[in-house]
């Protein structure tokens, strides 16, 4: 395929990716790291950064394939996520790409990530910006991922944290991430 979008959007494609992964199963991976940095406070990692270390990595080799990208079904809205297969109560469907971590101040007022009477607005500038390793340094652009279409990507943590997912670093050949 010659871009994303083709490659996505095949469901035939995608299907042959191993697909078992659990919601256990996820749990004990990131279990393991929060245990790796427990186990090695020379990383000088607080349980705080850790938390933020992983809302900005994508784990490899996740056996998690049930969706794919493909133009949705709503005039004008672009593409869409779709299920492969059909999909158990409780079952992990994807997984959200936070290739980026915003932290907005938190002594600022309430303009901030999730008020929705400024939803339309501009947001206010992060005060802090960290990239996922997996993000390419030619990608770790702090303007490109906090302009007006990078925001409509955001996904909030709390009410000063939130998540990019970069379009720019989807991956195709890890359905994981959709």
């Amino acid at each position: 395929a010659n871009n994303i979008h083709e490659a996505a959007a095949s469901p035939e494609a995608a299907s042959s990716s191993p697909d078992d992964l659990t919601k256990e199963v996820l749990l004990v991976r990131l279990s393991e790291v929060r245990d790796y940095y427990r186990q090695h406070p020379e990383e000088g990692m607080t349980q705080a950064n850790v938390c933020l270390l992983l809302l900005r990595t994508r784990l490899p080799n996740l056996r998690l394939n049930r969706c794919f990208v493909a133009p949705s079904t709503i005039s004008d809205a672009g593409n869409g996520v779709f299920a492969n297969r059909d999909i158990e109560e409780g079952e992990l469907i994807t997984l959200y790409p936070g290739d980026a971590v915003l932290v907005q101040d938190s002594t600022a007022s309430d303009s901030g990530v999730g008020n929705d009477d400024v939803k339309n607005a501009a947001p206010p500038p992060p005060v802090g910006i960290m990239f996922g390793n997996h993000v390419p340094t030619s990608n770790r652009d702090t303007n490109r991922v906090t302009n007006h279409e990078a925001r409509s990507y955001e996904m909030e943590i709390n009410k000063y944290t939130s998540i990019i997912a970069d379009p720019l670093v989807q991956n195709v050949e890890n359905h994981a991430y959709m």
